[in-house]
Parts: structure tokens; C-alpha cells; sequence
């Protein structure tokens, strides 16, 4: 350490004599006497943190002349810092500005009151001539249950499946086109308190993004599928579904 504190003794020197034929200019040229000053601060420095020496030597005291022009010590002048950025829990600060107070923003969106309430997800889809029933539901680890199936759900641990189920069919008397809509319509699944959104998935019979052609009195079978905890789906005092869209909201209870 010793070795150290000479050679960073000799740089200083070194950087003090030089003057500004080193850094162009960047550091002024100094007196012997100011030399001498950033010689013996930065031993004292140095010294100071040597593991061997810390304990007996320390740094040097310095006056320091705060903005109101009081000389205090170096070590007064660091106790009225730490007291400003840390005040003392039992000195009575002043009240806030109420005008500049923030305050919490509820970024909740609430149940439009004014929301049309509609009979039926026909009606609520615009599709004529089509009707669609709920036909029950059914709690599983997977779905579809027949293993022929490209596409199998499965809940994750610890919870159950909720499949919602209904039933499409084509009223119309000619064959039709069914296409229902999915860009602005919300499925949201209610089992006891709990409320999720229906899960996106690709199974074909998905209501949620189901398109066929559908022949004169033909029907077919749509899901919608939710997943809640075991012990909630294996215990269901209540159970309901509730579609949005911009158009309105039809609800849909089951148990």
C-alpha cells in the first residue's frame, strides 16, 4: 500500500508540473503551495482507506463556508446535509399544497348502466334465422374427450376445465352461411364469485370464432371453455355467462 501511495504521490506531481502541456489546458497551473495541499489531502486520502492504516491515521479537518456565509466544519456541514434530506421524525413540516397533492387514479372501467340488455345471442350476433340454446355444462380435465380429436385441451394443474355448451341450428328454411362475429365481443364466465374470460382455443366448435355452412334444419354443437380451481369448478353454487359487444349484452345463466 505504501509502494502505492508514493506512486500516486509522484503521478500527482507529475500532473501538477506538467501543467497544461498534458491535458490541453483542462487543469490550471498551480502554486507550490497549492502543490503541496492536493499532495498531502490525497495521502491523508489514501492512508486513510489502507486497511493497515485506517485506524490510526484519519483525514485532515476542513472549514467549509456554507451559501449564507456561516464557516462551520466539514463535519457540521455534512450533519446539516444529512438533516435536510433526512429530517427528524418529531420536526412539524409543513402542510402540502393541496393543489399539488396527487391523487390515486381509479383506471377501473364500470358497468355501463345505459348498456342495452338483449334477449338473445342470435340477436346480439345479428344472425337471422339461426337459433342458439344453451344446452348445459360439463366440468373436465380435458376437452374433447374423444381421443380422434386433432385438438385436445387440457387444464393446467391444479384446476378444471368448464365447457358451456349450446346448440346452433338453422331455422331459416335454406342453407346459410354462419359466421359468427369476434372482433368486439367479450365472453366472460361467472362460477360462484369468481369471473374469467372464456380461453381462446382452436378447437373447430369454438363459439367464440365458429364459421360454417349450415344446410336447411341443420344443427351443431358450439362451446365456450373456461378454467377455474378444482375445488371452485368441483363445488359450483353458480354458474353464468355474460357476451358484450358494442350493440349490447345478453347474459346467459346456467345454474
Amino acid at each position: 500500500m505504501k509502494k502505492f501511495v508514493v506512486s500516486t504521490i509522484a503521478l500527482l506531481s507529475a500532473v501538477s508540473l506538467t501543467g497544461c502541456g498534458m491535458f490541453k489546458s483542462q487543469i490550471p497551473e498551480l502554486t507550490e503551495e497549492e502543490e503541496s495541499l492536493v499532495i498531502e489531502y490525497a495521502t491523508e486520502v489514501l492512508l486513510h482507506y489502507d486497511r493497515l492504516n485506517g485506524d490510526k491515521i484519519r483525514p485532515i479537518k476542513y472549514d467549509v463556508v456554507t451559501d449564507e456565509g456561516v464557516t462551520v466544519s466539514d463535519e457540521e456541514y455534512a450533519g446539516v446535509v444529512k438533516d435536510e434530506v433526512n429530517p427528524d421524525p418529531g420536526i412539524q413540516l409543513p402542510e402540502p399544497d393541496p393543489a399539488s397533492e396527487v391523487t390515486a387514479v381509479d383506471n377501473t372501467v364500470p358497468e355501463d348502466p345505459s348498456a342495452t340488455v338483449v334477449g338473445s345471442l342470435s340477436e346480439l350476433f345479428g344472425l337471422d334465422g339461426i337459433n342458439i340454446e344453451s344446452t348445459g355444462y360439463d366440468v373436465t380435465d380435458f376437452y374433447p374427450s374423444s381421443p380422434a380429436d386433432y385438438f385436445v385441451m387440457n387444464a393446467t394443474e391444479g384446476n378444471k376445465l368448464v365447457i358451456l355448451k349450446f346448440v346452433l341450428s338453422n331455422v331459416s328454411g335454406s342453407d346459410q352461411r354462419v359466421e359468427i362475429p369476434y372482433g368486439d365481443v367479450k365472453y366472460k364466465i361467472t362460477l360462484n364469485d369468481t369471473t374469467k374470460n372464456a380461453l381462446t382455443t382452436l378447437l373447430i366448435n369454438d363459439m367464440g370464432t365458429f364459421t360454417a355452412d349450415m344446410a336447411a334444419g341443420a344443427s351443431f354443437e358450439v362451446v365456450l371453455v373456461g378454467e377455474f380451481p378444482a375445488a371452485d369448478a368441483t363445488s359450483i353454487s353458480s354458474l353464468s355467462l355474460s357476451v358484450k359487444r358494442e350493440s349490447g349484452t345478453c347474459n346467459i345463466i346456467f345454474k
